[in-house]
């Protein structure tokens, strides 16, 4: 079928579709595909895409979902004569949405030199700290948004908070405070894909800066049997609601750590750590001030990085989302916590154990 189509209140563009009997189909669109599913091949400009067509007709018309398609479509390669539209515009009663959640921190920030002066209030730098990390997150914010990102929310998931609000994109939603759980921190089903700017390397990574899993004191943290940092639990959390992770900003060793875990995912480093070896023999004091050198680029170009590599992933992610794997594991789900002595504490480990959910494990560890 040949023909035009309006799209929004008065740009029409020239189509070519195909309808085919087939069960071939982007399974990111559908998951599991019903046994009456069609197919639409749609053109646009040149561009080849694949969405459902769920009328039992191959001939059933230009639909909804053909229009969505086609908008969605104008929105991320910026077609001639669609220069007026973005992804979130209404079509047809209802609009394309790609939602995604940005978990924060600031130990993986370029810039930030050190723990105690830079990510605490007590430390000279830490306002500092806090304004290279929203640098760094308003230009994740930019790429996602460039590559048809509509609804941004950012988590600052630092202990003392690490977001100046006042200097976040105002296309942004900004999450403080207590929350239900804790885990999974307000993430939920409705979220299309997660990422993480600042982040950090799991505790026990050598070359890495500041690695530690939720405090200094951890010496390892697995969920049946894999070693697990802060990446690691949220990206669990994520993947046992459906969300992919998609991106993550921080040191050289967070991002090893993160292409690792979850295969396709986009990483950007910002500086490398220069400490060799796990650390695991020190103190949790000394542990934390062994591991603070690095080498950082500047900050400027890190954010031109973060934004590029922002929009590389969203694109990706908009083109097919299986790319990015779901990191899933097998119930039942344990917990094993190793921690190394402090000046409260001896050595000692804790388990852990929920036998249908990875989000209420990590709740009962806390």
């Amino acid at each position: 079928m040949h023909g035009k189509i309006m799209i929004g209140s008065g740009c029409v563009a020239p189509v070519n579709v195909t309808f085919r009997r087939t069960r071939r189909f982007y399974r990111q669109e559908c998951g599991n595909l019903p046994e009456n599913l069609e197919i639409v091949h749609v053109r646009l400009a040149g561009k080849p895409l694949s969405y459902r067509e769920t009328r039992s007709s191959p001939m059933g018309g230009v639909t909804h979902e053909i229009r969505r398609a086609l908008c969605r479509t104008a929105a991320l390669h910026r077609l001639p004569g669609f220069e007026r539209y973005t992804p979130d515009d209404k079509i047809i009663g209802g609009g394309i949405s790609l939602k995604i959640y940005i978990m924060t921190d600031m130990e993986g920030v370029c810039g930030v030199v050190s723990h105690d002066e830079w990510v605490t209030p007590q430390g000279r730098y830490y306002e500092e700290g806090k304004r290279l990390l929203t640098m760094e997150v308003n230009a994740a914010i930019d790429g996602f948004a460039a590559a048809g990102a509509t609804e941004i929310f950012v988590a600052d998931g630092h202990g003392y908070g690490g977001i100046n609000n006042l200097l976040l994109d105002k296309r942004a939603l900004y999450l403080r405070g207590p929350e239900p759980g804790p885990y999974p921190f307000i993430l939920d089903e409705t979220f299309d894909a997660m990422a993480w700017v600042g982040q950090h390397a799991k505790s026990g990574t050598e070359f890495a800066q500041m690695p530690h899993t939720g405090w200094f004191n951890v010496l390892d943290f697995r969920i049946n049997g894999i070693s697990v940092g802060e990446f690691g639990q949220m990206s669990l959390c994520g993947a046992s609601l459906g969300v992919r992770s998609i991106f993550g900003a921080g040191d050289e060793a967070f991002t090893k750590e993160a292409a690792a875990l979850v295969k396709g995912i986009e990483t950007v480093s910002v500086k490398r750590g220069i400490m060799p070896g796990s650390g695991e023999q020190y103190s949790t004091d000394a542990y934390k001030e062994r591991y603070n050198g690095a080498i950082h680029m500047h900050p400027n170009h890190a954010c031109e990085q973060i934004r590029a590599g922002a929009e590389r992933a969203m694109r990706r992610f908009a083109e097919d989302r299986e790319q990015f794997e779901l990191l899933k594991l097998q119930p039942p789900y344990r917990l094993e916590i190793k921690y190394r002595s402090d000046d409260k504490r001896e050595a000692h480990t804790k388990h852990f154990e929920h036998p249908d959910s990875v989000i209420k494990l990590l709740n009962s560890s806390l």
